[in-house]
């Protein structure tokens, strides 16, 4: 029983980690799932958090952490988008074409934040945003091209992976949580459930098979 936060970013958050938590709650209905949707790391050894899904190996030594799986992420654009566009064999066919952005203070505006590419000045970003689900949405309506989460994508019909069988960029899922984990029967309930339901869908993180 009792109140467990989880933290997530956008996207794995709202999109895989809620729904995800129902088959939970059903196992547990005492325990009060709140979950803590943000783009930056919180603090785990302040407790602003009791387990964060996070797509970066954490660094502190006094926190848990176990890595879930690879995530990979490529470029996708919708269908409508493709059609209407010179076709895209390479990456080396990318110039010409627009993008949809992630941007966020204090990071410069390229294809993917935090990942600087050889096309960064070359291509035209026609938008950007510093949320994910807007970045989501344009890339759906045929504002351009954008680097998606593969798991993500692949929620929608209307995503197209531009370069089937491409991989843009890897990272990796990792589920963290503090030494109370060794204490709490709740939190490690959490943690353990959360630890088998992405084991199960590993699948949905890889890129699409080349057709």
């Amino acid at each position: 029983t009792g109140t467990v936060t989880v933290s997530a970013t956008e996207g794995i958050g709202t999109e895989w980690l809620a729904p995800a938590l129902v088959a939970f709650h059903q196992q547990y209905p005492d325990i009060h799932l709140n979950l803590l949707i943000e783009a930056r790391a919180v603090d785990l050894v302040q407790r602003e958090a009791d387990i964060a899904l996070r797509l970066n190996e954490p660094k502190q030594p006094d926190l848990i952490a176990k890595r879930l799986t690879g995530m990979a992420f490529t470029l996708y654009a919708s269908r409508r988008y493709l059609e209407q566009h010179p076709p895209i064999n390479s990456e080396g066919d990318l110039l010409g074409h627009t993008f949809v952005s992630l941007a966020w203070p204090g990071q410069p505006n390229g294809i993917m934040i935090g990942q600087p590419h050889a096309l960064d000045g070359q291509v035209r970003i026609a938008l950007s945003s510093n949320s994910p689900t807007a970045q989501v949405s344009a890339v759906r309506a045929g504002f351009g091209i954008g680097v998606l989460s593969c798991r993500w994508a692949a929620m929608y019909d209307d995503l197209i992976p531009v370069i089937p069988g491409h991989v843009f960029a890897k990272t990796d899922l990792w589920l963290v949580t503090h030494e109370e984990l060794r204490h709490s029967a709740r939190i490690r309930a959490v943690f353990d459930y959360l630890s088998e339901r992405v084991q199960q869908s590993r699948s949905q993180f890889k890129p699409p098979n080349k057709t």
